[in-house]
């Protein structure tokens, strides 16, 4: 799209197009928001719980947890997010 439209600006996540109107951005925890959204307003978190299971300690997973428990209580302020990595 970017190539087809050389007036208009682009934003492109966690991925590289090396073009002068598009602009890379790195969000950390980004990726976990829209499926914390989801769930947060999914039939389980109107009982008041959703889970979030990461596997592994390590830093892309506390950011996408993150960016779950964010989504999740946007989409449900009053869910609880239980947690395990």
């Amino acid at each position: 799209m970017a190539k087809e439209f050389p007036k208009v600006s682009f934003v492109i996540i966690d991925s590289v197009v090396e073009l002068p109107n598009v602009r890379i951005d790195r969000l950390q925890g980004a990726g976990g928001q829209l499926p914390g959204r989801h769930d947060g307003g999914a039939w389980p978190a109107r009982r008041g719980k959703v889970g979030f299971v990461g596997g592994m300690d390590i830093p892309l997973i506390r950011s996408f947890q993150c960016g779950y428990e964010q989504g999740a209580k946007y989409a449900n302020p009053k869910v609880e997010v239980i947690a395990e990595r």
